[in-house]
């Protein structure tokens, strides 16, 4: 459903640019054929998927980052807090499998605290 609407979203508004950390598989492939100029898939590296989501935001677009929960906000706090956050850039974090969803992959798949964390970040009315 949600790659359904953001790809449907991205045909009226060219500022929609998607960023991956190599996820997504199976779901994304709309959105990058559709607008090969406005996706990109950075690798395994969240923290950077943030960085160049927020280099995106700030030129007037809006990023959409994605990944399992814990990937694109426990390990891009830093990024979030000092780049998107405190630039207000316009950068959305979309995330799958919160909580125990992807249990089976131990720990380092688990995300119970993110929703409290992001919660935590400073935010600014325009």
């Amino acid at each position: 459903m949600f790659n359904r609407t953001l790809l449907s979203l991205a045909e009226k508004d060219s500022r929609i640019y998607m960023v991956l950390a190599d996820i997504g598989y199976g779901e994304i492939e709309g959105f990058a054929s559709a607008f090969p100029t406005r996706y990109y898939n950075v690798g395994v590296a969240e923290q950077n998927m943030t960085g160049v989501a927020c280099g995106i935001a700030m030129e007037g677009n809006i990023a959409i980052t994605y990944s399992i929960a814990n990937f694109p906000t426990l390990r891009c706090l830093e990024q979030i807090r000092n780049d998107v956050c405190y630039h207000k850039a316009n950068v959305k974090i979309v995330i799958i499998g919160g909580g125990l969803a992807y249990g089976a992959l131990g720990v380092s798949h688990h995300s119970t605290e993110d929703i409290a964390i992001m919660r935590a970040l400073p935010t600014w009315s325009s």
